[in-house]
């Protein structure tokens, strides 16, 4: 697809001298929320400013992230109803939650504002990155008046959160960073988003996702992760951050398919639903195989791995053929780095946020959705298909090459916050305008003005009084004297 470019897809990666900038005395806030893979994202915020600015104080978690849940519309207490509602698949009440939120954040922005801004005055940062929905049209209007940049980092696909309501007033120095340069995603962004300070940096993933890894040590894996000799490798992982039932079904529509793989199902920290599968793989007469800590399940073409969490979940990406998995952002960025095709569970429904990576993953050919349990055996038959797999193999490296520069968070992210620091320092330190006989007489024009408005006052309220409610006061009085008369001959004849 053609898109005229129209953002900033470069920066100015020249470094900020020590003399220009005390790092020792520099400070970040990092803002973000406890929910879903938001705190993945503010790790790997961390971790490049932290290498940049190794000496710097990068403030974040904790209160901070505290901070952010109480602006949200309805507090903690909303983020777990949330989670729960995640967990349980009651996609429709968090669509309608949603549209309440949305309406919540624009009458409560008076309140967030003064919130951020007695924040900015206890910790004094000199550069703010929120990673949050919902908080950035009052953060703006905040730092604005300390002349402190901000960097709002989107964490969807689908910018409408993170733009919402944006300010028209006058900003400190901002930028607006998007993953990557595509009409879909500029499309939701906020109108009153200044598009020369939008960003397509990438996606903040974490460094081990982002190296190649060689034939050599792929096959080196392939025994690590005991993956069967010969055979092709699924990954399952419905459920993210937040949790759901959704692996269990799938495993459960894989074995009545009998489609030969080995597929490994991560079940993050559900320990319930890793004893319930291993519970039910035995019920259906697999057998397992132990090699040390490592266990599969084996029956016949048929093998499985049931994982709980994992901190190196990236290896499973370098030797997977496809990844089965929830339409979330972490996971669908983490498989376009590393070139694994998609398939997009949304047999239950999606987060509301989340449903445009299902349609922009079919659109670049990157992955397909995944709407019913009975189109999963034709999916995996394209998937264990040589000729097809390499079509979707194909799109990724071609979405890729479209977007050079924009799979470097890092550097990226490193390059505009030494942008954006220098841009506020240069108008800290310009020099106050002289004034001049002519904004001498601009302002003491203003101010005759008031003064005449002021004298005025009590001519013009007169003017109102005879001109407006004295003759609307006596058609109305005449036409209820009118309804009473005619009333009264009425009930007379």
């Amino acid at each position: 697809m053609s898109i005229k470019p129209i953002l900033s897809t470069g920066l100015n990666s020249s470094p900020i001298q020590e003399h220009n900038l005390n790092e020792k005395q520099l400070r970040v806030a990092v803002l973000t929320s406890k929910c879903g893979g938001l705190e993945i994202i503010a790790s790997a915020i961390k971790e490049a400013l932290q290498n940049r600015f190794p000496l710097a104080h990068i403030l974040t978690g904790g209160k901070h992230d505290e901070l952010v849940d109480s602006l949200l519309p309805t507090g903690s207490w909303g983020l777990a109803i949330h989670r729960k509602a995640a967990e349980k698949q009651e996609f429709r009440y968090m669509a309608v939650a949603l549209k309440l939120g949305r309406q919540f954040a624009s009458w409560k922005e008076a309140d967030m504002q003064g919130k951020l801004d007695a924040y900015i005055r206890e910790f004094n940062p000199h550069l703010i990155v929120s990673a949050a929905p919902l908080i950035n049209s009052a953060l703006l209007r905040a730092a604005a008046s300390y002349n402190i940049p901000v960097l709002t980092v989107t964490a969807d696909m689908d910018n409408s959160l993170y733009s919402h309501h944006w300010p028209t007033t006058p900003l400190a120095p901002h930028r607006y960073i998007i993953p990557y340069f595509c009409q879909e995603i500029v499309n939701t962004i906020h109108p009153g988003v200044d598009k020369t300070k939008v960003l397509a940096l990438g996606y903040p993933i974490r460094p081990e996702f982002s190296r190649d890894v060689a034939i050599e040590e792929r096959q080196q894996l392939r025994q690590e992760l005991f993956v069967p000799e010969g055979k092709k490798l699924i990954l399952l992982m419905v459920g993210g951050s937040l949790g759901s039932q959704g692996n269990y079904a799938y495993v459960k529509e894989i074995i009545a398919l009998d489609r030969p793989a080995h597929y490994v199902v991560l079940c993050g920290r559900q320990e319930a639903m890793k004893q319930a599968l291993e519970k039910l793989l035995q019920d259906m007469g697999f057998t397992e195989e132990v090699d040390g800590h490592k266990k599969r399940f084996i029956k016949g073409a048929l093998s499985f791995d049931i994982q709980g969490f994992r901190k190196d979940v990236h290896k499973f990406y370098s030797i997977a053929r496809c990844i089965i998995t929830k339409p979330g952002p972490g996971t669908f960025n983490e498989a376009l780095v590393q070139k694994v095709p998609l398939l997009l569970d949304d047999t239950a429904g999606h987060i509301p946020w989340e449903g445009m990576n299902i349609g922009f993953a079919e659109q670049y050919g990157l992955g397909k959705g995944i709407f019913n349990l009975r189109e999963i055996g034709s999916a995996l038959d394209e998937m264990l298909t040589d000729a097809t797999h390499e079509k979707y193999l194909q799109a990724l490296t071609t979405f890729r090459e479209e977007r050079p520069g924009q799979f470097h968070f890092r550097d990226n992210l490193q390059n505009a916050a030494v942008e954006i620091l220098e841009e506020a320092r240069a108008i800290v330190l310009s020099p106050p305008v002289e004034k001049t006989k002519e904004s001498c007489c601009i302002t003491a024009k203003k101010v005759a003005i008031f003064i005449l408005k002021v004298l005025c006052f009590p001519f013009i309220q007169l003017h109102h009084f005879f001109t407006e409610w004295l003759p609307k006061k006596i058609i109305q009085f005449a036409f209820f004297s009118a309804f009473i008369l005619a009333k009264d001959s009425v009930l007379s004849n």
